[in-house]
């Protein structure tokens, strides 16, 4: 097998869609929101980039630790549910015949 160092052309070629996905479609979004982060609202749908970190200090406020223990507390216990639920259903399916997976893949699947 040829190194991918001999033939630079080629690995660009493949490895050019990921890297044009990744800026399109999470580097510049997450630049964008970092931008409106040290930012301030001047109107609904125009912000200020001042250079500020007082919307970092916001984090500390009351209001917004309750809602982050409870955005915590219930994504934990989804989690919890989801594998109550779901390590029972996937050892069925992968202990059943092989003339029922699919079928019991597709109950599952379906809903969905």
């Amino acid at each position: 097998m040829e190194s991918w160092r001999r033939s630079l052309p080629v690995f660009f070629a493949f490895s050019a869609p990921t890297i044009i996905w990744l800026l399109v479609f999470f580097l510049i979004p997450l630049g964008i929101i970092w931008f409106y982060s040290v930012g301030e609202n001047v109107s609904l749908t125009e912000i200020d980039v001042t250079w500020t970190l007082s919307n970092y200090d916001r984090i500390f406020e009351p209001e917004i630790l309750t809602l982050l223990w409870r955005s915590l507390w219930l994504a934990g216990i989804t989690t919890i549910i989801s594998l109550i639920v779901a390590y029972p259903v996937a050892l069925v399916i992968a202990t059943a015949e092989m003339k029922w997976k699919p079928w019991l893949l597709l109950i599952i699947i379906l809903p969905f």
